[in-house]
């Protein structure tokens, strides 16, 4: 691995971490740097063997020679000298971390936050003691004008009270008659639908006499043919053997 490869591969790793938005030399910020040399340890290739103090300081160093080697370079030639990536990254990482010099790291934020939460939870309880005593007074107030009207009152429960009972007695009368008209009425449809299949059935009835009426004077109707037929061919024969002569002996 060339020193080229290994200060690009950090600085990248550096670059995309949250490591200045958190507040130099505290715990998150040291808690970014094991993260960074985790990362970098767990490559196959480059290989790196760093632990967070180790990458900062060479960090640091590479970023110390990128200044120094950038003014040598302007002062002998008078031109800026030519960029390579590695010279990106350095540059973008000092600019980062000068901004992070000028504006509140995450724990001053939550810090802030914090504060801002306790002053309103304060104002929040001195609101409500304020209401407390407003209500205290108020209700001190209200029970003094109560102690005056106690017996007005009194009176006027008791008034409410038997009007009370007289509206529901009413209403349970009414309910009572209208459960009785209820009941009539079922008792009276009742009545009907017997009467109705009562009627129904007779009229079946009927219908099987009638029907059984017709058949047997059919059957006699048949039976008398029948039996007129048999005189008839009887007078027949009668007739008819008057009317042939007998042989002589």
């Amino acid at each position: 691995m060339t020193e080229a490869t290994a200060k690009s591969k950090s600085s990248r790793e550096v670059r995309a971490s949250d490591l200045y938005e958190t507040r130099k030399g505290s715990p998150e910020r040291g808690k970014v740097w094991d993260e960074i040399a985790a990362r970098l340890n767990s490559l196959s290739h480059p290989k790196f063997i760093v632990n967070k103090r180790s990458l900062r300081d060479r960090l640091n160093l590479f970023r110390a020679k990128f200044k120094n080697k950038n003014r040598e370079e302007e002062k002998a030639s008078g031109i800026s000298p030519e960029v390579r990536e590695i010279d990106t990254l350095l540059e973008e990482l000092s600019e980062k971390e000068e901004e992070a010099k000028n504006k509140p790291s995450i724990r001053d934020k939550k810090q802030n936050a914090q504060q801002e939460r306790a002053k309103a939870e304060e104002m929040r309880l001195k609101a409500m003691e304020t209401m407390g005593q407003n209500k205290k007074l108020v209700e001190e107030s209200d029970e003094v004008n109560l102690r005056k009207k106690k017996r007005k009152s009194t009176g006027d429960a008791i008034g409410f009270l038997e009007k009370k009972a007289e509206q529901e007695m009413a209403l349970r009368r009414k309910e009572i008659e209208m459960k009785k008209q209820e009941g009539m009425r079922g008792s009276q449809q009742t009545t009907m639908q017997q009467e109705m299949l009562r009627m129904i059935q007779q009229q079946q009835e009927d219908q099987q006499k009638q029907q059984q009426r017709k058949e047997t004077q059919q059957l006699q109707f048949l039976q008398s043919m029948l039996n007129q037929q048999q005189q008839q061919s009887q007078v027949l024969l009668s007739l008819i053997e008057r009317l042939t002569p007998k042989e002589n002996h």
